[in-house]
């Protein structure tokens, strides 16, 4: 997974197809979200105008007050995406006392698997494909009629009785 910026966007909607096409977070200048506003500098009120952009656009932002310097990376997140309630209940932890919302969500992310325990669908259907390679590898030994290709459709074979007949 890259953290790299992507290269700028041109429009708004230019920059929530980039911030969905990332899984919906995305970093991103202030530079950036400055031009997009059309507008030669960031100011308090230019600040403000982003931020209700972003808002318009589903979009949050961290950090929760938008920098005033141009060259300072900001990362934005689809509301109502996991990543939202994470931040949203970061956030509520530090300046109130935490909701029953925020303690469920971070209970379900510490139930999450862990990533190196998961398998992909990629290493998942390869493994499938080597069982039934070796299924089909038993099942020839077993019925050499089998050899000249699949077995006949619409018959049912015992499996079990063929995988013992071929210990």
């Amino acid at each position: 997974m890259s953290t790299a910026m992507q290269p700028d966007v041109a429009t708004w909607h230019e920059l929530l197809a980039t911030v969905e096409s990332n899984e919906g977070v995305h970093r991103v200048t202030m530079e950036t979200l400055r031009r997009l506003e059309g507008r030669q500098r960031v100011g308090k009120h230019i600040l403000s105008s982003i931020e209700d952009k972003l808002a318009t656009l589903g979009l949050g932002h961290l950090p929760k007050e938008l920098p005033n310097r141009q060259q300072q990376t900001v990362l934005l997140y689809r509301v109502g995406t996991p990543a939202s309630a994470l931040v949203q209940a970061v956030q509520q932890g530090l300046t109130e006392s935490p909701s029953s919302e925020a303690y469920d969500f971070l209970r379900r992310l510490n139930t999450l698997p862990d990533p190196d325990d998961v398998v992909s669908k990629e290493e998942l259907a390869e493994e499938v494909q080597d069982a039934t390679q070796a299924v089909l590898a038993l099942l020839r030994k077993v019925r050499p009629e089998a050899q000249s290709g699949p077995l006949p459709q619409g018959k049912v074979v015992d499996i079990t009785t063929l995988l013992e007949a071929a210990q």
